[in-house]
């Protein structure tokens, strides 16, 4: 099992906020996320996670947005998504966000050290996952964290089946009662997996989190198709 680590989501200061789950099997991917956005400078509001650029869709957890350094994830991730290959698409990413997101947390060091101390200690920076409608399903990751001696240490994977590993699932974002149901939850491949994804982000919802909240959007990409299985209105995809 591929899994990302509890998760941030902030604009100009840090709050544990949204979850993310993705499902893949050799059949289809499944990526799913709740719809709560909150930021220190707006009241909680519900917004589209799950983004298209072309065939290729993408949702972000983590320091994806910082007014004040002047980073935005998301049209980063936009123009990575233009690039041919899976991995391709992954390692621009990776390029493009790696200096900005630098000089975001440098500003977080010098400005809100606390915030600094919760990312240094091993909490995720900022995660990606990339999927696309293409010959054969496909997922593509990308997690930051703060380095032992400090800047950017990056892990990226590419899931498409050829290590034959069977159907793996991704979680990141606020995780606590996702980790939970799939400690006891061990044979979760076994039953339907639109399901699971939703439930998984349901309990993160229930748990009370002010930051995680409905409704769930749950994105299935099968080979050169990609069907909402669960969309709220007005997300425009």
């Amino acid at each position: 099992m591929l899994r990302f680590a509890a998760g941030l989501s902030v604009c100009a200061s840090l709050a544990p906020a949204t979850t993310l789950v993705a499902i893949w099997t050799p059949d289809r991917v499944l990526l799913g996320a709740d719809s709560l956005v909150t930021t220190n400078q707006q009241a909680p509001a519900s917004g589209c996670k799950i983004a298209q650029a072309g065939s290729t869709y993408f949702a972000l957890s983590g320091l994806s947005r910082d007014d004040a350094a002047g980073f935005a994830a998301a049209p980063l991730a936009t123009e990575a998504a233009r690039q041919g290959t899976m991995p391709e698409k992954v390692a621009a990413f990776v390029k493009l966000a790696r200096g900005p997101l630098t000089r975001a947390v440098d500003g977080l060091r010098r400005d809100s050290p606390q915030d600094y101390l919760m990312l240094a200690s091993g909490r995720p920076v900022l995660q990606m996952i990339f999927t696309q409608a293409d010959d054969s399903p496909v997922l593509g990751m990308a997690a930051f964290n703060v380095a032992p001696e400090g800047g950017l240490r990056v892990h990226t994977a590419v899931v498409d089946g050829s290590d034959a590993r069977g159907p793996r699932i991704v979680y990141a974002g606020q995780q606590g009662r996702i980790r939970e149901y799939l400690k006891s939850h061990r044979d979760w491949a076994a039953g339907d997996a639109a399901r699971l994804v939703n439930t998984l982000i349901q309990l993160e919802i229930d748990s009370g989190s002010a930051y995680v909240g409905g409704p769930v959007d749950i994105l299935a990409i099968t080979p050169h198709r990609a069907e909402w299985l669960q969309r709220k209105s007005g997300c425009g995809l």
